[in-house]
């Protein structure tokens, strides 16, 4: 599988302006595959873009269309002081694209920072509070108990950098090592695809942002028991595709969800992925998404029954 080049992947996208609780926001966003038929809306994960997910982009749009935007403050979109990179902030900006894409009904995939994203808005549907229908829910690494949460060597020193200090201790070698240490031994980016990462993410123009974006993993500790309960009790189809490899978002996570979902769980783990599944055995990843739901629907179902029944 090839994955669509950086250049072609911003020549496919545009900037947008949204209205988000009254401000205006300008994101990217690509989109892409068939006009009709169900919508799928990929979240991308920190510190990278929406580019994340071109290697699995050419075998999804064969048959769907895709959503994909860059969250605010990194990629394409503009940089700036006044972004707010809190959890409802970014929740209310995939709201927004919807609205503005007039989507009602989408298949969400999310990883990483995009999954805290997902929970938030999964936690809107069971309380009736989403204008869109989330039809399935296909999770990739990221801190779904916030419990479990490790950062990274990587992402250390941007948690505890001032804004001040950012720009003279992260740059692209020290992006790029960090990017490197959450890929499988087995599965290692090249220079050139660090590069565009680096690229993608918006290089310089973003590090001053990134003390402001990573306390939101301190707001996530803050609504773990809101942003688990999505999870484990919405009815909405879920899917969990998992890198048990992974030093922040791993095998601890992938048991817990086994354990706690239990027998209604569709967790499909590789030991030989790391933090980005999707780009390191994005074939298998592609197929694994695109398996039919069928089944997953009848578990739904059958939590659904049990729900109305104080069950679980």
């Amino acid at each position: 599988m090839t994955a669509t080049s950086l250049a072609d992947w911003r020549a496919e996208g545009d900037l947008v302006r949204l209205a988000v609780a009254g401000r205006p926001v300008t994101v990217f966003r690509r989109s892409a595959g068939p006009s009709t038929g169900e919508v799928w809306t990929l979240l991308h994960g920190w510190p990278t873009s929406s580019w994340d997910w071109a290697a699995i982009t050419p075998t999804i749009e064969r048959s769907h269309r895709t959503l994909i935007p860059d969250l605010p403050g990194v990629g394409e979109a503009p940089k700036g002081d006044g972004i707010d990179f809190s959890i409802d902030a970014l929740a209310e900006t995939v709201v927004a694209l919807w609205r503005h894409e007039r989507v009602s009904a989408t298949r969400l995939v999310a990883h990483d920072v995009g999954a805290t994203v997902a929970q938030e808005l999964v936690a809107r549907e069971l309380e009736d509070r989403l204008e869109v229908d989330i039809l399935s829910v296909t999770w990739l690494n990221g801190a779904l108990y916030p419990d479990l949460h490790g950062p990274s060597r990587s992402q250390l020193p941007f948690d505890l950098a001032t804004d001040s200090a950012v720009p003279a201790v992260i740059d692209a070698d020290v992006y790029c090592a960090g990017l490197t240490a959450v890929h499988h031994p087995t599965h290692q980016p090249t220079p050139h695809t660090l590069s565009q990462h680096w690229t993608a993410f918006g290089g310089n123009n973003c590090t001053r942002a990134i003390p402001r974006f990573l306390r939101f993993v301190h707001e996530r500790q803050e609504r773990a028991e809101r942003l688990v309960r999505a999870i484990e009790k919405t009815t909405v189809p879920q899917r969990f595709i998992w890198g048990d490899g992974d030093p922040i978002a791993g095998r601890a996570q992938s048991e817990r969800i086994q354990d706690r979902l239990g027998p209604r769980v569709d967790l499909v783990s590789f030991a030989d992925c790391s933090h980005y599944p999707h780009a390191e055995r994005p074939i298998d990843v592609a197929q694994e998404m695109l398996r039919p739901w069928d089944d997953v629907l009848r578990r739904s179902r059958r939590a659904t029954e049990l729900v109305g029944q104080g069950s679980i």
